[in-house]
């Protein structure tokens, strides 16, 4: 009885202590100070009394950031329009399900997961201060001083049945979800795309720029993004490139400066995509890099070092270009104004929107309005799209965590990953994957 009550009350004073010390750490850390904190507590020891709080907070993290309300929404793919089409495609999504960040391989003829992945979120969180030439590292350093993982951003399915995936951290995993390698030095911030060599390409972020009017600037003041060539066997970096040196290369400076406007995050480069044909117009290994804050693509070559077509709109803040047959590109557009400093989003279009730009002919079209009209498909951020091989529409609404497929007039598919009666999850960048 006297053992029973001696390990009550050491677990009590333990809980108190380790409350006391967290709300401590939390609120009065000293960042400069990476060694020791609390008044010269050894780091160490202090992280080891608050681990459940630690552990408690990331739980609910985890769940603010994936969780959408929405009550209407049918659960998993839904077929309208009955389509052997849909037989030879699957989808490779991301989202939050019970309690746990997952990716997940869906067949769309059977309806059901062929395989999901489940990462070790502990260890890659454990890692991911280790970093020293990360913005969100630092961010999270000068803040907080906690990691966490919300998103698993945009998952590449490699041969081997292993995985790629970016956000706010960037791994990979085996088939069994171990992890193989994490780059904790780079952001990968957005897209991430297989050149025809099996190379990645990366939204990517440094620290400190190298751009000679930025040098050893923290990009936490001026954000200079980098497209980057990643390999995937190790997650070591082949080649990177700012975009504002390109620009400024190919005199094309004034694009960032525009009568002087100075914007923290100028470019907002949201995917780097690789042409994996040759055509009159682009080469095996050419690039489609979508700057979303100047509403600008650019179809560059980085083996000359060379703009070969830009163009600012029609489209706006948008995202996820594609090449398209031969001779043309697609660009989802989110078609919205950003306030000052993004603190407001003005909305000039109701909808979203596919625009097809003709090289040949020099033209813009827009022929799947009707359908993203007709559904009211409307994601401010984000947002994906593909246009199949038999002409359907693939339309990730991140937003709003819905995916359709359609024709130029109506939708023949939709999925959604519902979490309970009331809420379903947020969808991070999935892709289709054809047999």
């Amino acid at each position: 009885m006297k053992i029973r009550k001696i390990i009550i009350y050491t677990i009590g004073i333990y809980l108190v202590l380790s409350s006391i010390v967290s709300v401590s750490y939390f609120v009065g850390k000293q960042p400069e100070k990476s060694d020791q904190i609390l008044n010269g507590i050894p780091k160490k020891i202090t992280e080891l009394i608050i681990s459940p709080i630690r552990i408690t907070r990331r739980f609910f993290i985890h769940e603010d950031g994936n969780i959408i309300k929405n009550k209407t929404i049918k659960d998993g793919i839904n077929v309208l329009v009955k389509d052997s089409s849909f037989d030879n495609l699957k989808i490779l999504t991301s989202y939050f399900e019970n309690e746990k960040l997952t990716v997940d391989l869906i067949d769309f003829k059977t309806k059901k997961s062929v395989k999901k992945w489940l990462p070790y979120v502990d260890e890659i969180m454990d890692s991911l201060l280790k970093g020293q030439n990360r913005v969100s590292i630092q961010k999270i350093s000068k803040s907080e001083g906690l990691p966490n993982i919300q998103i698993l951003r945009h998952p590449v399915l490699m041969k081997d049945s292993s995985i790629v995936v970016g956000g706010e951290s960037f791994f990979k995993m085996d088939n069994n979800s171990k992890l193989i390698w994490i780059n904790t030095n780079i952001e990968a911030h957005h897209s991430l795309e297989l050149d025809h060599e099996n190379n990645i390409w990366i939204s990517g972020r440094r620290l400190y720029s190298q751009l000679p009017e930025l040098i050893d600037k923290e990009n936490t003041e001026f954000l200079d993004d980098l497209i980057m060539k990643i390999n995937p066997e190790n997650g070591d970096v082949l080649f990177e490139k700012s975009v504002i040196q390109i620009l400024k290369d190919n005199d094309l400076y004034d694009l960032i400066f525009k009568n002087g406007n100075y914007e923290f995050d100028p470019i907002h480069l949201n995917d780097v995509q690789p042409a994996l044909t040759d055509s009159d117009y682009w080469k095996k290994g050419d690039l489609l890099i979508s700057s979303r804050h100047l509403s600008t693509i650019i179809l560059y070559r980085p083996s000359s070092n060379k703009i070969l077509w830009y163009r600012q709109g029609t489209w706006f803040n948008q995202h996820d270009p594609d090449f398209l047959d031969g001779n043309k590109i697609s660009v989802f557009g989110n078609q919205v104004f950003r306030g000052d400093m993004e603190k407001t989003v003005k909305l000039p279009y109701e909808f979203n929107s596919v625009f097809i730009y003709d090289f040949e002919k020099d033209s813009v079209t827009e022929p799947y309005q009707t359908f993203l009209e007709s559904e009211k498909i409307k994601t401010i951020t984000e947002g994906r799209s593909e246009i199949l091989s038999n002409g359907d529409l693939f339309v990730e609404e991140t937003n709003n965590g819905r995916i359709f497929i359609g024709d130029t007039i109506k939708k023949k598919l939709t999925f959604s990953k519902r979490l309970n009666d009331e809420e379903i999850s947020y969808l991070h960048w999935s892709r289709i994957i054809k047999n």
